[in-house]
């Protein structure tokens, strides 16, 4: 299949370092800042070892990648990552960034003097408070480098966002992101013992990137709608299900019908050969191939097959 633009999540594990596995299945590739840093860190402990390995393998496979920026634009970055009270925007900083940053430093009220403690006073947090700190923190660098790499570098980009505590926030292509949340949420994280390998594989496959293909456009129609949230959800349980039951009544009367000729064909097929009646042993073999057809005209054309990638994923990793 041609390769059409890619779509890039951006994710910045701060708050709870994983494998982004389902994320992978829905993205063309992920842009995680300071992937580098992170590396180092994550291979100085002995609990992140696997997590340092397993991102450092997505990386060899082209799957994940650390964003270049110019270095005063990192500079900066870094800065106002570190210190949210930012006094002086550079002139280099587009009007949109330069109001996001302004208005929605962490996107949450109490962030601002949360930083302040961590950073500054050093006064004993409590963990919940913490762990605000660093879920917005998470939210707000991906944000950041979503719209910087989007406005500068002409890259289709989603932050890949922690709801967790955060209130919402008004930010650019942020519908994008509320059915970027839904949808993850109605996959199955591939278990502990799933090899990274099958999932590059299934990525790989040429019918999951066509589902994979249709599933975007439909994200992108429900976008253009401007559907609320909750219709989205249930909009794409309705879907799922729907899906599902018609390949299960499809792939039963495949598993019948099949069985059916594998019995008529074996009770028949050594008289066939022996009487030399090639032709009706070829029809009856060709029979359970026709079947095979049939079932794949059924998922082409069964109802909710926009979303049948989320089906198929969940079949292959659950």
């Amino acid at each position: 299949m041609k390769q059409t633009t890619k779509r890039t999540g951006i994710f910045y594990p701060d708050s709870a370092p994983y494998v982004p596995k389902k994320e992978l299945l829905i993205f063309d590739e992920i842009a995680m800042p300071k992937l580098s840093s992170w590396l180092d860190h994550w291979s100085s402990k002995e609990e992140t070892i696997q997590l340092a390995s397993d991102i450092e393998y997505l990386a060899e496979q082209g799957l994940i990648y650390e964003p270049e920026l110019e270095s005063t634009h990192q500079a900066f970055f870094d800065k106002i990552i570190k210190d949210p009270k930012c006094d002086h925007i550079p002139s280099w900083v587009s009007p949109s960034l330069k109001s996001y940053i302004e208005t929605h430093t962490y996107g949450h009220d109490d962030v601002l003097a949360l930083s302040v403690e961590i950073h500054g006073l050093g006064y004993p947090i409590s963990e919940q408070a913490h762990r605000i700190y660093t879920v917005s923190l998470q939210n707000n660098v991906s944000k950041l480098y979503g719209m910087y790499l989007s406005e500068y570098n002409n890259i289709e980009t989603t932050p890949i966002m922690d709801s967790t505590y955060i209130k919402s926030v008004s930010v650019p292509n942020e519908s994008k992101g509320d059915i970027l949340n839904i949808v993850l949420n109605s996959i199955s994280l591939p278990n502990d013992n799933t090899p990274l390998e099958d999932i590059v594989s299934f990525r790989n496959d040429e019918d999951a990137r066509h589902k994979l293909l249709s599933l975007r456009l439909w994200m992108y129609d429900m976008k253009n709608e401007e559907y609320t949230t909750q219709y989205i959800s249930e909009k794409l349980e309705y879907l799922i299900h729907e899906y599902e039951q018609h390949m299960k009544i499809q792939k039963l009367k495949f598993s019948s019908g099949t069985l059916e000729s594998i019995i008529v064909s074996t009770a028949t097929l050594v008289e066939d050969i022996v009487k030399l009646k090639f032709e009706k042993t070829a029809k009856k073999l060709f029979s359970i191939k026709h079947r095979k057809i049939h079932l794949l005209e059924a998922d082409m054309n069964a109802p909710g097959r926009e979303v049948a990638y989320i089906s198929n994923i969940n079949n292959k990793f659950s």
